[in-house]
């Protein structure tokens, strides 16, 4: 019993840590797209501020909003899409481990209920086969509960990507018809 408890501590201290280098790794990866997006949004800024100089009249000042616009639009769709891989990933490794321990769960009670039947007087191998009949049950419960928890969170990324690339188009058609109208 105790190599039992000391084989499911380490199989659970490897699970952990396996989580937390996939979160540590996302961590890093949008850490690094952050920081090469505020590097190039810097740069951006510093030259809309030197071009800002050289305006002359509204048409003008329009079309340098217009120009500089849409690198930051592009910005924001690069980051959310970054955000949005991430938590991918970390679903993906999450659902992993959650799909191991269910397996596990699965072996280790199919065992164990094997053992009772062993064991058992003849009397009560009614209760242990309803036992298991239950277990079979309980067992496709989860497994379709587990079909339809990964289809909704499927279909939430998918909408998701969708309105941030619809939103940034929607935003650089919206500047661009104002910069049309303001130099017209």
């Amino acid at each position: 019993m105790s190599n039992q408890f000391v084989n499911y501590s380490q199989a659970q201290t490897a699970k952990f840590v396996r989580l937390s280098n996939a979160l540590l790794a996302q961590t890093d990866s949008f850490a690094a797209s952050s920081l090469k997006a505020t590097r190039a949004l810097m740069a951006d800024s510093a030259a809309a501020a030197k071009k800002l100089g050289e305006v002359k009249d509204v048409a003008g000042l329009m079309a340098l909003q217009q120009q500089f616009a849409q690198p930051y639009l592009a910005t924001a769709k690069s980051l959310t899409k970054s955000a949005i891989a991430a938590g991918e990933a970390l679903k993906a490794e999450f659902s992993g481990v959650a799909e191991e321990n269910v397996a596990e769960f699965k072996a280790t009670f199919g065992e164990t209920l094997d053992k009772a039947v062993k064991s058992a007087p003849e009397s009560v191998q009614t209760a242990v086969a309803s036992a298991k009949t239950s277990a079979a049950k309980v067992e496709e419960a989860l497994d379709v509960a587990s079909k339809n928890a990964k289809q909704i969170t499927d279909d939430f990324v998918k909408a998701s990507i969708a309105a941030v690339e619809s939103a940034t188009q929607a935003a650089i058609a919206t500047a661009a018809a104002s910069t049309k109208k303001a130099t017209a």
